[in-house]
């Protein structure tokens, strides 16, 4: 089914009305999923689904699956920094409109948390929540966060309807798959990881009709008329020291973020993008954008630099802190994850910096053109948060 067109921002209106603004008359409000949990659950040779209906009622910001370790599990090496933990325990993940459409696409684990760390910096790294377990253990937890909502409602699902609710969807992957990667196994099958999945809805409660002097509250979210999804699509990698150009499939919408994981083919994370990456849409060029691999110029330095990493730099230090660094953890500030290239289409209003969403119809032929490194064929795995109108959008909303 082809994707919403979206309109540039000489569309947008104002959501109109008096009264307290939604955002200041409501609040936060979470509860516990009656279903899609999954307790004390052992990582065995097959994976286990979990997910379900979402709980009805409120204003849907997004899903959490809290993820704890309920077993000691000790591995025969630590988990190299280009592993995907404790996120890639999940897989099949995904959230489903209540029409049966997707709104995040099917996707493994790791992805939903480059979608969540990069499309909503200001929530922080998950990686570097109190609950998470960093990847020198392979005891997996951690809080994922499946958000459709952008912030300030902005992206906000109508969830008041019990005949019609929203739903989600996961898997917890494999022993083979979730230490495949990274180098490491567990000493015993009986050391495997016995998990828990908790679900908790989280939303905009629906406020009172009127405040304590009866000034009445704007009941719907201005934001209710912007939607967002995300979706992907897989690359084969070209042999050794090839061209790649690789056409996205996924237009059709605004886009507001773009990230590329490339990976070897063992499945690890690898710098496999040569200088420079060649992004055009349509007829026209965004760039000819130096990359090189980080965590490589500790001794001799790169040459040519690494625009990759100086914009997302300049997107994301005041929000992410430093990568974890082999066993260690790394106080050096931001870094971008091994084979992970993101390009980023939104502004932060605080900071009024960066760029408006990227626009495109169905027919925008988009390309990042750009030659294999030496022994890194494999895949490049394209994520993708996109944004559509359904309806007058505020503009303060927009390209955010």
């Amino acid at each position: 089914m082809p994707a919403a067109a979206a309109a540039g921002p000489s569309s947008a209106a104002p959501s109109g009305g008096g009264g307290n603004p939604f955002q200041l008359a409501t609040n936060l409000y979470c509860e516990k999923n009656n279903v899609g949990n999954l307790g004390n659950t052992t990582v065995t040779t097959s994976q286990t689904s979990g997910g379900g209906q979402i709980n009805a009622g409120q204003y849907l910001r997004g899903m959490r699956l809290v993820i704890r370790s309920g077993a000691s599990a000790s591995v025969t090496t630590a988990n190299a920094a280009v592993n995907d933990w404790p996120w890639n325990l999940l897989t099949q993940t995904d959230m489903v409109n209540v029409d049966g459409s997707e709104i995040l696409y099917v996707m493994g684990g790791y992805a939903h948390y480059l979608r969540q760390k990069y499309g909503a910096p200001w929530l922080g790294d998950p990686q570097y929540y109190p609950d998470a377990a960093f990847a020198t253990t392979a005891i997996p937890q951690g809080t994922l966060f499946l958000q459709p909502e952008i912030r300030w409602t902005a992206g906000v699902l109508a969830n008041t309807d019990t005949r019609s609710q929203y739903r989600f969807d996961y898997s917890v992957d494999t022993v083979a798959n979730i230490t495949g990667g990274n180098g490491s196994s567990y000493n015993t099958a009986s050391q495997a990881p016995v998990v828990t999945v908790t679900s908790y809805m989280d939303a905009w409660a629906q406020p009172d009709a009127e405040d304590l002097q009866g000034t009445p509250n704007q009941p719907v979210p201005p934001g209710l008329n912007l939607q967002r999804k995300s979706r992907h699509q897989i690359f084969t990698m070209n042999a050794n020291a090839s061209d790649n150009i690789l056409q996205s499939a996924l237009t059709g919408n605004a886009i507001r973020n773009q990230i590329f994981v490339h990976r070897n083919g063992g499945s690890v994370r690898s710098e496999g993008f040569t200088d420079p990456i060649l992004w055009q849409l349509d007829n026209r060029s965004l760039g000819k954008i130096s990359v090189n691999a980080e965590g490589t110029a500790t001794t001799t330095g790169v040459a040519n630099g690494d625009m990759v990493q100086n914009w997302m730099q300049e997107m994301y230090a005041e929000y992410l802190q430093g990568l974890i660094t082999g066993t260690t953890t790394s106080t050096l500030g931001f870094r971008r994850e091994v084979g992970v290239y993101v390009f980023p289409r939104f502004i932060k209003p605080g900071s009024l910096y960066g760029q408006g969403w990227l626009y495109t119809a169905n027919s925008t032929k988009e390309t990042f053109e750009t030659t294999s490194g030496v022994s890194t064929t494999g895949t490049a795995e394209l994520i993708t948060d996109e944004v559509y109108p359904v309806g007058p959008v505020d503009p303060q909303l927009t390209d955010i």
